[in-house]
């Protein structure tokens, strides 16, 4: 046996134990059940089903992202070459059904599969929905995001002139339904609003890096705080001299919780679950919500969400948010929302149970001995007050209702000024960051949260995943975060002019919005914001900004060309209209030359494209499919023109996807596959010219 059959050999015992740690473990836990069942959650006629449905695993979801418009093409050509090939598909002689929309979700833009991994690899049509899954998921077109964590973004209303706070925001699922909310205007270019994400945890900010780049979206960035202390974001205004803090209009609010209702995915939690985990996370759950009400705007909209069942994490948390407030917020009601989504309400009674295992009914009753870990918070409030807040409006979603995980939903209202807060100020002020007192050697600096979940619990309902280590800086905190400075440039700026006459730009495009990561040296990326992002970032000097903005050019210099930058795909979409020079329009059969040949020869496309290729010069090209074509809408690519031949400049991944997009499932499968056969006397007469056009084509190609 040799190294790599003996690694295989290895990898594959591994694989074979972790599914027997997986299936030893039983799925049973007294204490969980004996909890619930006193807290009334669940009646004696439901328990069967309930733990019934918690011990199946959870079925697989996913989310079609993007546009509007994209979404519905891209649903139609999955629908079309997928789905409706799998109806009457048999595994064991049994029919299984194919992926069914999910019912409350809109548009039929979310489906669930209802198969183990087992089942699916018995299956080829379901290997080649699997294999779609997995590259659309890659290229961000596909979310697989479990069903009930698209609820809480839904309810929040999102319109594309909203400021919108994410304030525990990672890994991203959830902010990415907020950022195509906020796009869903295609008449607009660049939306009003923006989108804030924030999570306490650096290393799971970068996870939003990763999904946000996804979506590309100029109205988007990621800072690094403590929601409990998530400080004032100050803008400026015309006609007043003092910048003013930020108030938005829509606030997520998905705490750190215990987890419990991850009971389906999280199987360990069958083992480690016990009623301290939500009395640990109690106060800070509080905390950041009282915040998150801070910082909303009046009339505006806070959705406060978590993965657990355990109204200690949920009814009491809103109960003394509304018992504080004093009538300043509201519970709204959102019962005609989603109608397809069968849900419970919330409690209005509940008893603690203390760590030595006793139970209160009020906080009078809790000895000293058990004071530090009980609150008052936690006891529900009396049956008058209760019936004021009106704690029967909370969403409560259980397993074995919809075939989901369970979920916990409150939907918030600002209608009046808060209390506790001084009426000179619409928001109160925390601005100021802990400092870490400085050593003689370097140090690490922690999160700014505190305090994070035990061992076991979930910071909410989505996967993670593995990202960069922490920084290290010396000294100070507030000075420790260290970022590459943002630089707006100008017409003025030496760059611009040879941009701007290259490919044509039409005076209305926002060059002030355009921004650099250097002060000094050349400037290698050009990266676009909205004005809203701009406005923040000029005036909050120390903000922990993880990432903003959208890259729209990138140097490529070489001796051949005519201009020393090239269109990024990633931006394409916002520079697009504004060019007028170097876009070339093709043809369906074009646009499969163009992705399945390897640097095709300009002499293999429609005489058309070819006319509009020989009058092209080298450097980039903006190449979109024909607007006449009926398969699709249309889409756009960024290519780069050689002396003779032509190349995209997309990662491999978006080949498959283009393709699909139109029509060609078998092409997308095996995307480097040359379709278009040439006869022999052709290829004699163009063997050689592909020869030197690759070799000098090569010498002067960024890479895609």
């Amino acid at each position: 046996m040799n190294l790599l059959q003996r690694k295989a050999h290895k990898n594959d015992r591994r694989r074979d134990n972790r599914g027997q740690h997986f299936e030893a473990i039983v799925k049973e836990n007294e204490k969980f059940l004996s909890y619930y069942t006193t807290l009334k959650l669940i009646n004696e006629d439901d328990t069967p089903a309930f733990l019934a449905t918690l011990r199946e695993p959870l079925p697989a979801t996913f989310r079609i992202t993007g546009t509007r418009n994209h979404a519905k093409e891209l649903l139609q050509c999955v629908r079309t070459h997928y789905f409706d090939k799998m109806e009457g598909t048999m595994i064991e002689d049994k029919a299984i059904l194919p992926p069914q929309p999910i019912p409350w979700y809109p548009d039929e833009l979310a489906w669930q599969i209802n198969l183990t991994k087992s089942t699916i690899k018995t299956s080829k049509e379901m290997m080649k929905l699997k294999k779609l899954l997995v590259d659309e998921t890659a290229l961000g077109n596909f979310s697989r995001q479990e069903a009930v964590s698209m609820i809480p973004p839904l309810l929040l209303d999102v319109q594309p002139h909203h400021y919108v706070l994410d304030m525990c925001a990672a890994p991203g699922s959830k902010t990415a339904q907020l950022i195509e909310f906020l796009h869903q205007d295609s008449s607009k270019i660049i939306p009003d609003g923006l989108i804030i994400a924030n999570d306490a945890d650096n290393k799971r900010c970068y996870m939003l890096v990763h999904q946000s780049k996804r979506l590309n979206s100029p109205c988007f960035m990621i800072t690094n705080y403590d929601a409990s202390t998530m400080p004032n974001i100050y803008i400026s205004k015309d006609g007043i001299s003092k910048n003013i803090p930020i108030v938005y209009d829509r606030i997520l609010c998905d705490v750190p919780c215990s987890g419990d209702g991850t009971l389906r995915k999280n199987i360990m939690l069958w083992k480690r679950w016990n009623q301290n985990n939500a009395l640990s996370l109690h106060c800070l759950q509080l905390r950041i919500l009282i915040r998150g009400v801070e910082l909303l705007a009046r009339d505006g909209i806070l959705v406060y969400s978590t993965c657990s069942f355990n109204p200690i994490e949920n009814e009491a948390i809103i109960a003394a948010l509304l018992k504080k407030a004093g009538g300043s917020i509201k519970l709204v009601d959102v019962s005609d929302k989603l109608p397809a989504l069968k849900r419970r309400s919330g409690m209005n009674t509940w008893k603690v149970l203390s760590k030595q295992g006793n139970w209160y009914n009020n906080f009078s009753d809790v000895p000293v001995s058990d004071s530090a870990m009980i609150k008052p918070s936690m006891f529900p409030p009396s049956e008058s007050e209760a019936q004021e807040m009106h704690l029967d409006r909370c969403l409560r979603i259980l397993p074995q209702d919809q075939n989901t995980g369970g979920f916990f939903v409150a939907v918030l209202q600002k209608v009046d000024h808060l209390t506790w807060l001084s009426k000179s100020k619409s928001v109160q002020a925390i601005t100021q960051i802990p400092e870490v007192k400085s050593k003689t050697e370097d140090v690490t600096v922690d999160d700014p949260a505190k305090k994070q979940p035990p061992q076991g619990m979930t910071n909410n309902s989505e996967d993670e995943a593995k990202e960069p280590p922490s920084k290290k800086a010396k000294g100070n905190f507030k000075n420790s975060f260290k970022e590459d400075p943002y630089v707006f440039i100008s017409e003025a700026d030496p760059i611009w002019p040879d941009i701007r006459d290259f490919y044509k730009m039409e005076h209305p495009f926002p060059i002030d919005l355009v921004f650099t990561r250097t002060k000094i040296g050349k400037k290698r990326t050009l990266y676009l914001a909205s004005s809203a992002i701009k406005n923040i970032l000029e005036n909050n000097d120390t903000l922990r900004v993880i990432n903003t903005g959208v890259k729209i050019f990138s140097r490529s210099e070489s001796p051949h060309v005519h201009c020393s930058f090239r269109i990024n795909q990633e931006g394409i979409e916002y520079i697009y209209p504004y060019v007028q020079h170097r876009k070339i329009s093709l043809t369906k059969e074009d646009v499969i030359v163009f992705l399945t040949q390897n640097n095709p020869l300009d002499v293999r496309f429609s005489p058309s494209t070819h006319g509009q290729l020989l009058k092209t010069s080298m450097n980039c090209l903006d190449l979109s499919q024909s607007e006449d074509a009926t398969e699709t809408n249309g889409f756009i690519i960024c290519g780069w023109k050689g002396k003779f031949s032509v190349r995209p400049l997309i990662p491999k991944p978006d080949h498959t996807h283009y393709l699909l997009l139109c029509g060609e499932v078998g092409l997308a499968n095996e995307p480097n596959q040359a379709i278009l056969e040439s006869s022999t006397e052709e290829a004699a007469n163009i063997s050689a010219l592909t020869e030197v056009s690759s070799e000098l084509d090569e010498m002067v190609t960024p890479e895609s």
